[in-house]
């Protein structure tokens, strides 16, 4: 009885933060009705069949998020490298280095944006996610910027850049004030207007009667640069075990539910994530590596996801599953394309927002 008040209570939960939560075009994705019967078991081998999809869904994304977390150790050498040896060379390297990672979290789209799209459930989620992927941010509360070159927390030398302070001053006052994360250390390599020169990253040896050497600006953006990228890689191996572990804060609400509810839970998802790249440039949200982030990492992430899903999610009307699998084709056909056709994944994402939200 205790558990089926937990499940009762969560499901509550799920349907009312449903209606609450906004997605990129300011509509929220409507349930599909023929899910309701598509996921209801007709007998025991039914209800362990649904068990194991929903099960694999959540700890093929737990494989993904492993997989971040060892290139995010890669890309911290990079940043190692390009500290000791601060070159032109090393900082594209590190920069390529930023956009593979960023890339590859984009990718898990579907699966970070349950907290976004079911905020009761996923609290714990969300917040370890605040830590990796907060965006917008206030590139001004991290260093210089045009019209304020003594800002930031490179340029306050009241503030000791140390783990303790850098993780107080995340959202210290506002989300956008952000010290921790991928995007924080995207403005760190790339710089307001995408020229950042490898001369910022240069060792200061002398000081000045004005400034200890330790102060200067190049020696502090090093030392923030070095420990962001470190609690980056912390918090991505953190979320990745919690993920993995069934018990853990993250995992416990999803698995309180039953197959048939979790199974919902990726259906608004996909529907969530399908309305956001209708917004291509809405869908990038880096605003200062140069052109901005590519989007293909994300449809590689929509394919992967309908691979693996299918045929439990989406559970579409019968009339609807061809139009599904034209949208699907037409997406594989445009990332196959060279040089890239960005009509035709358009096409395809407006053919699978159709079919799943059962327009012809």
């Amino acid at each position: 009885m205790i558990r089926v008040g937990v499940v009762l209570t969560l499901l509550a939960s799920l349907c009312s933060c449903g209606r609450d939560t906004a997605v990129s075009d300011n509509r929220t994705p409507e349930p599909v009705t023929a899910i309701q019967s598509a996921h209801q078991p007709g007998n025991r081998a039914d209800s362990e069949a649904l068990e194991t999809q929903s099960t694999r869904l959540w700890d093929a994304t737990g494989s993904q998020l492993e997989q971040l977390s060892r290139n995010c150790r890669q890309f911290e050498t990079s940043i190692g490298q390009l500290l000791e040896t601060p070159t032109d060379e090393t900082l594209l390297t590190a920069q390529q280095q930023w956009r593979q990672l960023h890339g590859e979290l984009r990718t898990l789209a579907i699966a970070t944006s349950l907290a976004a799209t079911n905020p009761g459930l996923f609290s714990p989620l969300a917040q370890s996610l605040a830590n990796i992927d907060q965006q917008p941010i206030a590139a001004g509360y991290l260093d210089s910027v045009a019209g304020y070159p003594n800002s930031g927390l490179v340029n306050d030398i009241t503030l000791d850049i140390n783990h303790s302070n850098v993780r107080q001053q995340h959202g210290l006052t506002a989300d956008n004030e952000a010290s921790l994360g991928l995007h924080p250390l995207e403005f760190m390599l790339f710089a307001e207007t995408g020229q950042r020169s490898a001369g910022d990253f240069v060792r200061q040896t002398t000081s000045t009667p004005e400034l200890a050497s330790l102060n200067r600006p190049q020696n502090r953006r090093r030392d923030y640069l070095a420990l962001t990228t470190k609690l980056l890689c912390d918090d991505s191996e953190q979320l990745t075990e919690q993920w993995r572990e069934h018990q853990s804060a993250i995992a416990v609400p999803y698995f309180a539910l039953t197959p048939e509810a979790r199974l919902q839970l990726w259906q608004t998802a996909l529907q969530a994530e399908l309305q956001a790249l209708h917004k291509p440039r809405a869908a990038h949200h880096c605003d200062f590596a140069p052109k901005g982030c590519d989007i293909r990492w994300r449809y590689r992430g929509l394919l992967a996801f309908i691979g693996r899903a299918e045929p439990a999610v989406p559970a579409l009307p019968a009339n609807q599953r061809a139009a599904w699998q034209s949208g699907v084709t037409k997406l594989q056909q445009a990332l196959a394309s060279e040089p890239r056709n960005d009509q035709l994944s358009q096409q395809a994402i407006a053919e699978l927002n159709q079919a799943i939200n059962g327009r012809d």
